[in-house]
């Protein structure tokens, strides 16, 4: 059609979305995901109509040196870097399957422009993306378990509560199955500004997850059932207000302690409890 706007359709389909969720600072991954659709058929629009040797000089130019960064990644990447030993482990693996995918994608689009081959061009060009998943895959699962709360869920009793003091593992009431009350201020531990804007409204609406920033005390001074508290690993005066609990759990981004027990009931000395429903066997009448 001539009358279509290819170009406006594509550039609205992605600026739109990355315009509005930047401004409601939400851009997630699942967010932009929608976006890739269009991206591909923008290079599909531009490879059909400029050919085999549409950017291929400024490819080339990205990708030769980024591959050989990856390719030696090992000898400049910093050892102190925050991440866990199997996620330090999984980097080299990902960085050399990445970098002979850029290597090997740039040397084919450049003799696809020198051919005028177009399917060779989109074979290039699509190379490294199509290696991403399985070069990656050992340091995704080496992320994922250190994001996951499966393994914090499964050392959790089935009939404890879990308070989250300030904290929220955002997997965790997932892997439970049932619900994880939150003691903060402001709730921008669930990362969402919307419920963050009025966590005062939800605070009393019945059966809310969300409690009073210092409700978690009066939870642990009573433990009316047994309760599991889960806080930040970097707060201490969190912890050591539940130190006196066993810590069940601990790692770079949470501890979790108890479950708390009831207080046993006060007992008044003046009145012994007797042995047997007759008495203490004393006496007689």
């Amino acid at each position: 059609n001539e009358n279509a706007r290819d170009p406006l359709l594509l550039a609205a389909w992605v600026l739109g979305p990355l315009v509005f969720f930047s401004l409601n600072q939400s851009k997630l991954p699942q967010y932009v995901l929608p976006l890739m659709p269009a991206l591909a058929l923008a290079a599909a629009r531009t490879l059909s109509r400029e050919g085999a040797a549409a950017a291929w000089k400024a490819y080339v130019l990205a990708a030769v040196p980024l591959g050989l960064a990856l390719a030696t990644v090992t000898w400049w990447l910093p050892s102190s870097i925050p991440v866990t030993p199997s996620e330090q482990a999984a980097i080299p693996f990902t960085a050399r399957m990445l970098a002979a995918a850029l290597l090997v994608s740039a040397a084919l689009v450049a003799l696809a422009a020198r051919r005028g081959s177009l399917p060779l061009a989109a074979a290039g060009y699509s190379l490294a993306t199509l290696a991403l998943p399985f070069a990656s895959g050992p340091l995704l699962r080496a992320v994922g378990d250190d994001r996951s709360a499966y393994t914090l869920a499964t050392l959790i009793p089935d009939r404890a509560s879990v308070v989250a003091v300030a904290a929220y593992p955002p997997s965790l009431p997932f892997y439970l199955r049932r619900p994880v009350l939150l003691a903060t201020p402001h709730a921008r531990e669930l990362t969402s500004n919307y419920i963050a804007d009025y966590a005062d409204h939800y605070r009393t609406v019945p059966g809310s997850p969300l409690l009073p920033a210092e409700a978690w005390r009066e939870r642990l001074a009573r433990c009316v059932d047994p309760t599991v508290f889960v806080t930040r690993a970097g707060d201490r005066d969190t912890r050591a207000a539940l130190e006196h609990l066993p810590l069940l759990f601990a790692d770079g981004h949470y501890a979790a302690y108890g479950p708390c027990a009831a207080p046993a009931p006060a007992v008044n000395s003046a009145f012994p409890i007797p042995h047997s429903p007759l008495g203490s066997g004393e006496g007689g009448g």
